[in-house]
This record gives structure tokens, sequence and C-alpha cells, in this order.
């Protein structure tokens, strides 16, 4: 029988390429195997390869390590580039031994901040870097005689290149205010742009110009199946460009609007007086996701598609015509979440019970964790246990800011101030508004005292973050509707005016109606530390996961949206000083991740399969010593918070 022979296949009438059977086995094939590489249970067992101290000095580099690049889909290549003004390029052995293929010296005169692979079918690889000279060079793995751009005028942040296809053209991201696309087959622009004052009309690369506004770019992304929409970073927002609607040299900074924009809403209400800043915006696999990472801040998940419509809705009207076929299958995909439902629902409310518990022992990381956890499965969740959930865990974001203080009503009063966790009272509000939502048409004698508490949680977080305007108008509107907490009410809004958080300022006004957030924060990942530098990666090691640098010498490996820590990656008598990079390998997956930071070294975490993580001791331990490191880094960041108040 050859391949376009036909044969029917078990159970159906008609008949079916066998080459068609082939390629859906593939394909389905394709797909198990990534679920399986990209399994937290790997993560868990990522155990630090050796570097030895011969190989610190005669082979890594000479100074701190600043990107990583895998080589796109296969891995066999890692490109990474330092202070020291060279491009190092390793192969991996086993998946856990690094081997110095190529030392390759740059044109660069000073440290080198971002690399990519321009992944054009070559014998020799071929790299983009950018640095701190302001210049941006193509280098060949032969180190046959490189390409030198020279058109910008600050620091060169990120290069970064198609996903989707191969290609010649690539962006860099800098901070003068501008994202320059360039084509390798064109010539550069020579002597002309050596010239400051010639340099400042150079436009004919400019692709997105920002000068006006004065912004400074640090990072660029584009999606991976789509690299007409590309996302930059700068200052405190992250914002989504179509190229489509650009054009190169001839946009005005007037013409060049992005399509939508993500911000951490607490960064939106302080405006200037803190100083923070994003430093590495990160697309998941699929593109659904994006990461941003603030310094000095926490991290988060944001849906790209946030609420203007659902992740999904693409796929559910591409094919009109399989519109009949898909109904059935949703039918029975509807019986089964409802089965689903029903044996979910009794483990998670063991979590809440289990979070509850270690609420009144004052855990408040536990008590979150545990919400976390069980909210990780609030698609299968009836909207009164997710609401439910959402309002527990907003109440211990809260509690954690401050004492409880015990009153008759249960405690719905939260008083006496005692210290912060930065991001904790966004996180609340968000947790409190997506409650009032789900509660929102469920029957009144099941859901007013859960609406009720939601709705006092909502007041109280933004009399914490001080919006003031809102807490008073949404506190009227609220004892109006729910008369029994009307006195608890009346309080959260008197402390707004009787009480400042000492990072606000008096004469703080409300934000401007033009400045909105738009993409849902999905989680906010708090636990790293981020503040001595401002190239921090945050990146997704697979679709759930997210791999976060630290300034502790750490990774912090959470999932993508329950924010729980799955694992604590330390590279132990290799510690790393303050870590800046963090890269899953494309083929191997979660299974194998390059890290670098201000060390000199590059330290490979591979997975340990004879690493046992279900010992009770060792996870008492290592649960110990995470809320440790954890406090410590929160504190770091609280001091940096409130020395950059007194700065500005």
């Amino acid at each position: 029988m050859t391949t376009g022979d036909l044969i029917p296949p078990c159970g159906c009438a008609g008949r079916v390429h066998l080459s068609s059977l082939l390629h859906e086995r593939e394909a389905v094939g394709r797909d198990v195997y990534q679920a399986m590489r990209d399994h937290r249970t790997f993560a868990k067992r990522l155990a630090p390869a050796e570097v030895t101290l011969e190989d610190r000095i005669q082979v890594h580099h000479t100074g701190c390590v600043n990107r990583l690049h895998w080589y796109p889909k296969t891995g066999h290549v890692l490109a990474s580039v330092s202070d020291d003004r060279t491009v190092r390029l390793w192969s991996v052995d086993d998946g856990s031994t690094l081997n110095l293929q190529h030392t390759i010296q740059t044109e660069h005169h000073h440290n080198i901040l971002g690399v990519r692979f321009l992944n054009a079918p070559n014998e020799m690889p071929r790299m983009a870097t950018g640095a701190m000279d302001h210049a941006v060079c193509i280098t060949n793995g032969d180190q046959s005689a490189p390409v030198k751009y020279r058109c910008h005028r600050d620091f060169v942040i990120e290069i970064e290149q198609s996903l989707d296809q191969p290609s010649h053209v690539f962006w860099s991201a800098s901070k003068d205010g501008t994202v320059r696309q360039w084509d390798d087959r064109l010539k550069p622009c020579g002597s002309l742009c050596t010239d400051v004052t010639a340099a400042l009309s150079c436009q004919r690369n400019v692709l997105i110009d920002q000068r006006r506004q004065r912004w400074e770019f640090r990072a660029v992304s584009a999606m991976p199946f789509d690299s007409n929409l590309i996302v930059t970073a700068s200052g405190i927002h992250a914002d989504m460009w179509d190229r489509r609607m650009l054009s190169l040299g001839g946009s005005s900074s007037r013409e060049t609007v992005p399509v939508k924009r993500w911000v951490a809403r607490h960064l939106v209400r302080h405006g200037n007086s803190r100083v923070a800043a994003i430093t590495s915006v990160n697309i998941s696999p699929s593109g659904k996701r994006i990461v941003l990472n603030y310094n000095p801040d926490d991290a988060f998940v944001f849906d790209v598609n946030g609420d203007d419509r659902p992740v999904d809705s693409v796929e559910s009207c591409k094919h009109a015509c399989t519109c009949a076929a898909r109904l059935g299958k949703r039918r029975r995909r509807h019986s089964a979440s409802r089965a689903d439902q029903r044996l979910c629902e009794p483990y998670c409310l063991q979590l809440k019970t289990a979070g509850n518990e270690k609420f009144h022992q004052e855990r408040w990381l536990d008590a979150i964790g545990l919400y976390s956890k069980a909210l990780l499965r609030s698609h299968q969740l009836s909207p009164q246990l997710r609401a439910t959930l959402l309002t527990n865990r907003s109440t211990a974001l809260l509690v954690r800011q401050i004492e409880a203080g015990f009153v008759e009503d249960s405690s719905l009063t939260l008083i006496v101030q005692k210290r912060r966790w930065v991001g904790d009272l966004p996180m609340a509000l968000s947790d409190a508004e997506r409650s009032l939502e789900l509660l929102t048409g469920e029957a009144e004698s099941v859901s007013r005292m859960g609406r009720a508490k939601a709705a006092l949680r909502r007041v109280q977080a933004l009399a914490g973050l001080h919006e003031c305007e809102a807490a008073r108008r949404l506190g009227i509107q609220y004892a109006k509707e729910y008369p029994d907490i009307a006195t608890h009410l009346a309080r959260a809004v008197s402390d707004t005016s009787d009480r400042r958080r000492f990072l606000v300022r008096d004469d703080e006004r409300p934000p401007s109606p033009a400045t909105q957030v738009i993409g849902s924060s999905v989680s906010r990942l708090a636990g790293h530390c981020n503040f001595r530098t401002s190239i921090k990666e945050a990146t997704f090691l697979s679709e759930d996961i997210v791999g976060v640098a630290s300034d502790c010498g750490s990774v912090f490996v959470y999932d993508a949206e329950s924010a729980e820590t799955i694992a604590l990656l330390e590279a132990g008598e290799n510690s790393l000083e303050g870590l800046n990079c963090v890269r899953a390998h494309p083929a191997l997956g979660v299974s194998c991740v390059a890290t670098s930071g201000l060390d000199h070294h590059i330290q490979l975490f591979a997975v340990n399969l004879q690493r046992d993580t279900d010992e009770p001791r060792d996870r008492q331990f290592s649960k110990l010593l995470l809320e440790d490191l954890v406090e410590r880094n929160q504190d770091t960041l609280l001091d940096l918070s409130v020395m950059n108040f007194f700065r500005t």
C-alpha cells in the first residue's frame, strides 16, 4: 500500500488519505510532547549544572553577562553577550553541560545589552547586537567583516527579530525614544550618522518615534505567530503596535499611536511619585499572555486580549462552515465540565477551609497561596465559590498590609497600620471587583452577603490606594444597597481623609481620564526582587510557567495564572550575585533553563531525575527558606520605594 492509498478508518464509512492520518498523528504527538516537556514537575526537579573555577576563569566571560538567546526552535546554540564586549556561542551536551564553541570580538566599544540570532538558514550563525555605545552590529560566526549601524543616539537596550518566519529584518529598542527597523540586505548609513547633527535627522529606519514625548524604550518583543504586532516598554507602560499602521521614516509622533496598552494599576495612580519602570516584556508561546517585570516592583501577567474579547473568540468564529459539527462537541464538553465541577468543588472547598485556618493563624502568605491554588481551577468552579475565594484572597491581601481589628461581625473592618507589601492593594482591589462581577445576577438570597463583603473590600482597597473620590462615591452607593455594612464603609471612607499613606503625597490629584489600563491583569508575581539593573528579565518558560530573575541570586518560577511559586532555582556553590537573564531551551522546554547576571559565568539548570521533591522534610525546609527569602525581598523593595519617594 502506498501513501496515497485510501483506507477506511475504524468506525467510519468514509475514506481518508493515509498521509492525512500520519500528519494528524504527528501533530497530536507534538502537542503531547510539548505538554510533557513543559510540565511543572520538571521545574521542581531543576538542579544547577556544575561550573568549575577553571571554567569560570578560562572559558566564561570576563564581565557581567547581560543577555542570553537560544537559536530559534532548535536551541542547538546559545549566544551570550557581556560587558567584555564579546559574543560567545555555546553548545549544550545532554541538556546539562555548556561547551564553548566560539568567542567573537565585536565592533562595540561599550557593554553589550542585546543579542538575537538572525535566523536565516546559514552555515554559521549570524547575530545582531546592541550596546551602550549606541551602535547596532551584525556579526557572523565565522568572524567575517561585521556591519555596524550608528543611527541611535542612546543605549540600545534590546534587539528583537521575527519568530514566525526567517527574515533579514529585525528591530532595536533604545533609550533615545525610537524603535528602529533594520534590513541587513541594505547598506548602512555610513558616515552620515557619525555626525551628531546629521544623525538627529536620520529617519529612514525609524519605525516608532516617541522622542518628543521623551520616552525611553527599554524592551521590545514580537508576537510569536504574527510579527506585524510588536510590544514595547517605556516607563511604566507596555504598548502594542501594528507595523501595518506605521511607516518607516515618515511617521510623525502624532500618527504613531499604539493599538493597546498594559500598565500595573497602582503605578498609574502614583504617577511620577515613584521611580518605577518596566525592565522586560515577554510574550507567551501562544501569544495569549504577556508578562511585564517592574523595577522596583513585582511582575504582572496580563491577558493580551484583555477585556475587549475572550481569548478564544477568534478561534470560535474562524470557520463558520463547521459550526454545526462543533455544536455537538460543545454540548459534550459542557456536560463534561459539569462533571468536572462536581469532582473539583469538594477539593477546592478543602483548600478554602485550609486557607481560612491559615488566615486565623495570621499566616497570610500560606492563606493567599491556598486560595490561589483553588482559583487555579476557577473554570471548573461555580461562580459563587469562585467569588468567595476571590473575596477571601482580597481580605488576606488587605490584612497583610495592616493588623486585623477584631470586631463583632467577623472582623469585616480592618484597622491599625502595620506594614506594606508592594502591590498587595491593587491585587486586593482586582480580586474584589472580579468577585462582584461573578456575583452579579446570582440569586439574591445566596449572594447578598457575598456581594456586601466584596463591596467592602473594594472600598477598603480603593482607600488604601488613596483613590479618595472613587472610595467615597462607591461607599455611599454600597451603604444604600447594604445597610448592614454602612458603618464599616463609612469608617473605610473616612480613613482616606484622616490617614495618608506614607507613599502618597498630599498634593496628588486623580489620574487623567485619558490614562486608562487596557488589558486585565491575570496575576501578580510577587516574591523576587528587582532593583539593581534595568534589563532584568521575566520570561515564559512555557505557556503556563514564568521564570523571573531576582537580585537575591535566585530564579523564582511561578504559575502564570495562580501566581503560585512552583520552584526556586538556586545555584548553590555556584551562587550568582544577582540575576538578569532566564531563558528556557526552545526544544527541551522547562527541563533546561539558562541564567546569567552580575557574575561572569552562565548557569545552566537541568532536570535531575534523582531529586526527590516529595520528601516532607525537604518540602518544609524549602517552604521556610522561601518564606524568609520573600520577606527579605519585600523589605528591600519597600525600603527602595520609601527612598524613591523622598528623592522625587
